[in-house]
């Protein structure tokens, strides 16, 4: 059988650590956890020219997080940003939209969640612990293969279908959240203990699913938490051809 080809969409920078130039990059935890369910991943650039073709070249979309500045309309009213947005944003949204609207499953993980919400109408909110009382830390400095608080899975979404429970432990990496989404057109599939979205979907289409943990760093290794790995073995099921 062949293997479904998933497109990971790369992160940029103009500079940084890696290069003093403009550069790709993302981690390999993504490109693992695909290969580990039997995918063959693929990094793509942001190229409007090419678009089409790459959304025909791959079976389905996986977002992955990153730490870079969004439009200043993605946020609620009052808390706009006053950074210029990364060119990621722009071309994330259209890609998720155009490969949806093609049939072709998309999993939008942490910041790809994020942008996968955007595009539907979502408002988020740069800082979270400015705008909820919470005590947990969802910006968690402790090392990312351990779980930090328990997520709620909402029944009857395909999150919950996915999973197959309730309730699951998960990790954290993030400091902005959406907090508003038009319900005509986005499922809210999990909140935190404290109330903060941790999943949406969009109905509209046979696989649009977003988490804002990074459940990549429990493919190999679920420590009790089978869920993260059948996400991500979800999204081949529903790109085998």
């Amino acid at each position: 059988m062949t293997k479904p080809i998933i497109g990971i969409l790369l992160d940029w920078q103009e500079s940084g650590s890696f290069s003093k130039r403009p550069h790709y990059a993302v981690r390999q935890d993504y490109f693992d956890a695909i290969s580990a369910v039997g995918g063959l991943p693929m990094g793509l650039p942001y190229d409007d020219d090419q678009m089409t073709d790459h959304i025909a070249a791959i079976d389905g979309l996986l977002c992955p997080g990153g730490n870079y500045a969004s439009p200043s309309e993605w946020y609620i009213d009052g808390l706009e940003t006053t950074y210029d947005a990364s060119p990621r944003a722009e071309y994330e949204t259209k890609l998720i939209r155009a490969v949806l609207d093609v049939g072709k499953p998309v999993l939008a993980i942490c910041g790809g969640m994020q942008v996968m919400g955007a595009a539907f109408g979502c408002k988020m909110v740069p800082d979270l612990h400015s705008y909820f009382d919470t005590s947990i830390d969802h910006k968690n400095g402790t090392d990312a293969t351990g779980f930090a608080y328990s997520v709620d899975i909402k029944p009857d979404t395909k999150l919950a279908v996915i999973t197959g429970v309730t309730s699951m432990r998960v990790n954290t990496a993030h400091k902005e959240a959406v907090v508003k989404w038009p319900e005509d057109k986005v499922v809210i599939s999990a909140v935190a203990e404290d109330g903060v979205i941790q999943g949406l979907e969009i109905p509209a289409y046979d696989f649009a699913v977003g988490v804002q943990w990074h459940p990549e760093f429990f493919v190999k290794d679920d420590k009790g938490e089978p869920g993260h790995r059948k996400l991500f073995e979800a999204l081949i099921k529903k790109a085998t051809k």
